[in-house]
């Protein structure tokens, strides 16, 4: 049965089910009236739904409830009545449903429209009172009344590390003047180079090649198409803006990378706001979200009231060559208030490389493309991604595309690569909830069909937890990727072939274009002007033909483009028809997948189920379904969830797409359901359209998003008849009383020019407070701003600058006490000349303030975060010192001079590398801390080797330490194996003994032991 109600009665049911345990009796009370607690700190319409009635007399009683609630800020919020029902004797718990129709005879249109959008109420005291009517009589037999406070916050906002931020560890190498090419096409530079002859084509110059050229790095967002033989270019770039995602001078060394956010506010006057920091590592495929709801905590600290938070020396380092989720949750008064967003990070190398066995079919030392070849020296935490690297889908184009004109693509071919790791500690790690042993094994199979490379991604682990959403994970794809660049690898083997033969036929006809130049005889009978002119037109052709055949060279990769890949082969190689097919299809498979639609709708979500997307030119479709979220007692509903998009265009040009997501928990999913208000079976919908136009030769590009988003907080209430949503779409979703309705909307604008060498962007976007999609967990609300960003590289790319500014404010419907804004500048500097010292610099200032009335709800916070790095590299004969030195820091200063707290970080590098195969590398870090605890300073030092024992064997020792002036210390050493087993197979195994000093807390001092082994095999 529906109810024929308006958005207040959600408010008004609150009141029927209010928020006390307790009642004010009258001497005439005939019906006791006991109303429900609602969570601390909040007030939902559905979290308290009931009333518990009990009639104290002999005889049934037709009652009527009537509730009122005030404000102390607004007086009357709400005065309404319940239908009559029959109150028989002795006590009964009444249900909303029970109590409807409900009629409203008063209201405040202000607090309806909070209802309505986010099913809260306003920050406030609130008096609810319920009284119980003898319908005979009209008179209360029975009252009960409750004082409740909600508190409305700003959503946290995490700083640093940005998301996706790669810190780099270990020494970094200068600019060198003669950069690898890491395209891999140094070996047709060299025929370029060698050509001493040209066709008779007339003379053009290319700037935008020689910057290209020169510069060895390609512009973001940009791809060229080149007629090699016509001579002519036109310059593409895809729409999709694509910003560049900088590596961040943070200094690690103890585990010393800083974490900051900002505070939610206003907070209450005296309110005590403390946070968790939880940190997962990312294993196989798992997005961010999903690492955290399923993996065990490395790293988790709790009670924390400082928003910039060191990693402690006592808890586990984080390792080179693996990707980590963090998230921050925030607690009033040791309530859970909210959950930030998900950030991710990388631990990277910065550019010390060795590879034994494999590297490039030698032995070390040698040099590999950078893609080949594994994160390793100088970090002292690289274990298990020592040796040879894990191979990725992409070794299909090894086996696969290796004729340029592909006439015997193998029928059927197996390939694919595994790992398996493990480990063992004597002890669970400080701050970790990571069990002491624990084995992963992430299994890679491929199968190729005419061409066609499929693959399986199988992740198993006994981290696997009952209390947690499962690790374990299957899934069968088309892979898209690798056909990709399977291809790509065709199309560049075919254009070098073209050079080449280019090369002979301009080697032919300059011996016939200019004979006077090689006959002594003719250049006799030649004025210099004739010979001066005659050389001038040579030289200008050929270099005509080098800059134009170095653009194609460079811009070789870019050429894999999917927009052009097809026809690019169809002109310089071969494409069959069931290849042209499938490059059309950018997804198709069956198991746990993470489809990514739109960042307001469905982002890094695991899905298992199906999943495809399709690319065809006019047409782009995509759809994804089946369960999101499996069911755990106590814990979680099992959640299933659908998704499409259809539209017409390019998902990388000009498109017009809708999109479409419903998601809905079953609510006998789980047999056991605590007394956690907040665990309710939910249900989602959400819909929206995404425009993207390319203008001027997509130098200009306009991207829009709009959606509008249904959450019904729990599926068992009672239908709600509304017209605020459309009844096709109200008939699918059946929205409910605990049903808010709100919307998104964001519009971007690209300026992209690669002649320029300039990337630009500005937007503007609003996000309702009410907008919810399950899609998109933690997603931030409540916020309308825009955002500035430049990138501009000058000089080939030997100083580039950016700059952004971000200004972001909430309290948009006024269900605050305060409007919270928040501004965040950045200005940064990259300088790289060739064989000196690069030198990059970070200036990033925040600000954060509301305009509260009540000077103790005030709160303005400044952060600073500043970073500056350089290090230059040198060679004394056959060996090379690498040094590098970096400062980073951050500081957050409160206008309430409470949780004041500044980090200082210093690090120093150098690598050495012989003339025989041994590798140091060593670091020096400091980190200084101020805070309302005192000042404290944390020294410490890395030295480690690495040697090649044997063609087949890798060795690795070091040691590490770190010490907290008056604190504590910590002394490690380690050792590492990596052994070549056969050409498939490798084992790498590392063994740590670490020796821990706590001076402050008596009992916390620990002598750990680690050791751990990986498997790898390709095939």
């Amino acid at each position: 049965m529906s109810v024929s109600i308006g958005g207040y009665t959600l408010l008004l049911i609150s009141i029927l089910c209010s928020l006390s345990t307790t009642s004010k009796a009258q001497s005439t009370t005939t019906v006791q009236v006991v109303l429900s607690v609602p969570p601390q700190n909040q007030f939902k319409t559905e979290h308290m739904w009931r009333v518990t009635l009990t009639n104290l007399s002999q005889e049934s009683i037709p009652i009527v409830l009537e509730g009122v609630a005030t404000t102390s800020e607004h007086g009357l919020i709400v005065r309404a009545r319940t239908s009559q029902f029959n109150l028989p004797p002795g006590t009964r718990v009444m249900s909303a449903a029970m109590l409807q129709p409900i009629q409203i005879q008063q209201s405040s249109v202000f607090h309806e429209e909070v209802v309505k959008r986010t099913g809260n109420v306003p920050t406030g005291n609130y008096e609810i009172c319920v009284s119980a009517i003898d319908a005979r009589s009209n008179s209360v037999v029975g009252r009960g009344c409750v004082q409740a406070t909600t508190v409305q916050l700003t959503r946290i906002q995490l700083l640093q590390p940005s998301n996706n931020a790669n810190i780099l560890v270990g020494a970094r190498r200068a600019r060198s003047s003669a950069p690898t090419d890491e395209n891999g096409s140094k070996r047709v530079r060299s025929i370029l180079e060698s050509i001493g002859e040209v066709i008779g084509e007339q003379h053009t110059t290319s700037q935008h090649a020689k910057e290209q050229d020169s510069s060895n790095s390609a512009h973001p967002a940009e791809t060229l198409k080149t007629d090699i033989i016509s001579g002519t270019t036109t310059r593409r770039r895809t729409n999709a803006y694509r910003q560049q995602v900088q590596s961040e001078a943070i200094p690690y060394t103890a585990g010393t990378i800083t974490f900051s956010w900002l505070p939610p506010a206003p907070a209450p006057a005296g309110a005590r706001i403390t946070y968790t920091l939880k940190l997962v590592e990312m294993v196989g495929r798992q997005s961010g979200y999903d690492a955290l709801r399923s993996n065990p905590s490395l790293i988790e600290m709790r009670g924390l009231t400082n928003t910039v938070v060191v990693l402690p020396i006592a808890a586990r380092r984080l390792e080179v060559g693996k990707s980590y989720a963090w998230s921050v949750e925030v607690y009033l008064n040791n309530v859970l208030m909210q959950n930030s967003e998900v950030y991710e990070l990388s631990l990277r190398n910065s550019g010390q490389n060795t590879e034994l066995g494999r590297c490039c079919g030698k032995p070390p030392p040698c040099e590999c493309p950078p893609d080949q070849v594994a994160p390793l020296f100088p970090s002292a935490y690289s274990s298990l991604s020592l040796g040879i690297p894990i191979a990725t889908t992409s070794n299909y184009q090894n086996q696969l595309f290796q004729n340029p004109n592909a006439p015997n693509v193998p029928t059927f071919a197996l390939t694919g690569n595994s790992t398996i790791e493990y480990q063992n500690s004597n002890r669970i790690g400080s701050f970790s909830t990571t069990p002491r042993s624990f084995a992963t094994a992430n299994l890679n199979p491929g199968v190729n069909v005419f061409g066609l490379p499929f693959s399986a991604n199988v992740l198993l682990s006994t981290l696997q937890d009952s209390s947690r959403q499962s690790m374990n994970m299957f899934s069968f794809n088309f892979d898209f990727n690798a056909m990709r660049e399977g291809l790509a690898n065709r199309l560049k083997r075919s254009i070098e072939q073209e050079l080449i033969e280019y090369r002979t036929k301009a080697e032919a006809e300059i011996s016939r274009s200019y004979p006077k130049l090689d006959d002594p005889n003719q250049l006799r009978s030649m004025t210099e002007s004739e010979i001066s002119e005659m050389q001038a037109e040579k030289q200008g052709k050929i270099d005509h033909l080098v800059e134009r055949n170095a653009e194609v060279t460079y811009n070789v990769n870019s050429l894999s483009n999917p927009n052009d890949l097809a026809s690019n082969l169809r002109k310089h190689a071969e494409i069959s028809g069931a290849e042209s097919f499938f490059l059309g299809i950018r997804s198709m498979g069956i198991g746990t997948n993470y489809p990514s639609y739109s960042s307001y709708i469905l982002s890094g979500l695991p899905v298992t189920g199906l999943n495809a997307e399709v690319d065809q030119g006019l047409l782009y479709a995509a759809f994804t379904a089946l369960t999101n979220q499996r069911p755990l007692d106590n814990l979680s509903y099992g959640r299933q969830l659908y998704a499409g998009r259809v539209g017409v265009g390019r998902l990388e040009g000009t498109h017009v797409i809708l999109t479409g997501m419903y998601v809905n928990d079953d609510q006998t999913s789980i047999s056991s359901v605590s007394n956690d208000p907040l665990l309710t079976p939910q249900q989602n919908a959400a819909f929206g359209v995404d425009v993207s136009v390319n203008l001027f030769d997509n130098v200009l590009t306009f991207q829009g998003e709009a959606n509008a988003s249904v959450l019904t907080r729990d599926t068992r209430d009672p239908e709600l008849e509304t017209n605020a949503i459309p009844t096709a779409l109200a008939r699918v979703i059946r929205p409910r009383i605990s049903s808010q309705v709100d919307y998104v909307y964001a519009g971007k604008l690209v300026f992209n020019n690669p002649a320029s060498r300039t990337l630009a962007s500005a937007e503007y976007k609003m996000v309702g407070p009410g907008y919810a999609s399950l899609g998109v967990p933690f997603l931030r609300t409540d916020i309308q701003g825009f955002e500035i960003f430049l990138n501009q590289s000058l000089f080939n790319d030997v100083l580039q600058l950016g700059g952004f500014v971000k200004q972001y404010s909430d309290n948009l419907i006024s269900w605050k006490t305060a409007t919270t804004t928040m501004t965040n500048l950045g200005v940064t500097l990259a300088l790289s000349l060739p064989d000196l010292p690069f030198l990059q610099a970070s200036y990033m200032p925040t600000t954060q303030s509301n305009d509260d009335t009540l000077a103790l709800r005030q709160l303005n916070t400044d952060l600073n975060v500043y970073s500056i790095a350089t290090g230059y590299t040198m060679h004394v004969d056959s060996w090379s010192f690498t040094t590098s030195l970096s400062v980073n820091g951050q500081q957050t200063i409160n206008s309430n001079g409470l949780n004041d707290f500044s980090s200082t970080n210093y690090l120093l590098s150098e690598h050495i590398s012989f003339d025989f195969p041994l590798q140091v590398g060593i670091n020096y870090g400091i980190v200084e801390t101020q805070s309302s605890v005192g000042y404290r300073i944390i020294n410490s030092m890395e030295v480690n080797a690495s040697y090649p024992v044997a063609s087949f064997l890798l060795a690795n020792a070091g040691l590490n330490v770190a010490a907290e002036r008056g604190q504590n210390d910590r002394l490690g050493l380690f050792a590492t194996a990596s052994l070549v087993l056969t050409e498939a197979l490798s084992l790498n195994m590392r063994a740590e003994k670490t020796a821990y000093n706590d001076m402050t807390i008596i009992g916390n001092n620990y002598d750990e032991f680690i050791f751990s082994a990986s498997i790898t095999s390709r095939w």
